[in-house]
């Protein structure tokens, strides 16, 4: 999967760079852009995901202040847009089910209306999101179940490098 997407939007061309976002065991976030750069990659970690999103952007700025955006051939002005996957109850031998939260109003949520599951849940952290939900799956009797949450959302357009280039 190339980490360097192109999107057009009302005829203007804007890269993004898609950083990858996992829980690791001790309770921290990483995110990364892996090795799928052209060259190179940007990882950074954080206690909890609104610090993470910060370092993201952070160190997406300092890669392109510092030079370092030749180096990496990162666009002049990307949009950043991070992916956090995470496994809440691993079974392989019973069924998958993916529920895909969103940002929303200054939180993120999850919406399911479908068969066995029914889902309106709000939480102004993705920490606080994952918390309902295991909790809610539990009680709904979900939990033996192999479930994925996925949560996706864009950081806006860095410009910091374009502000360097014209002082």
């Amino acid at each position: 999967q190339n980490f360097i997407n192109r999107v057009t939007l009302l005829g203007l061309t804007m890269d993004e760079i898609l950083f990858t976002v996992r829980r690791q065991d001790d309770g921290w976030y990483l995110a990364t852009t892996g090795n799928n750069l052209k060259k190179g990659g940007i990882s950074t970690e954080a206690p909890d995901y609104q610090t993470l999103l910060q370092k993201v952007e952070e160190a997406t700025k300092g890669f392109l202040r510092e030079g370092y955006h030749e180096e990496l051939e990162l666009p002049p002005h990307p949009k950043i847009r991070v992916q956090y996957s995470e496994v809440l109850f691993k079974n392989p031998a019973a069924p998958g089910l993916l529920i895909a939260g969103k940002a929303e109003r200054k939180g993120y949520e999850v919406k399911i209306k479908s068969g066995h599951v029914q889902l309106d849940l709000y939480h102004q952290s993705i920490d606080g999101l994952r918390d309902l939900l295991c909790e809610e799956l539990r009680r709904l009797g979900h939990h033996d179940k192999n479930i994925e949450f996925k949560v996706e959302e864009v950081i806006s357009p860095v410009v910091a490098y374009a502000a360097r280039k014209s002082a």
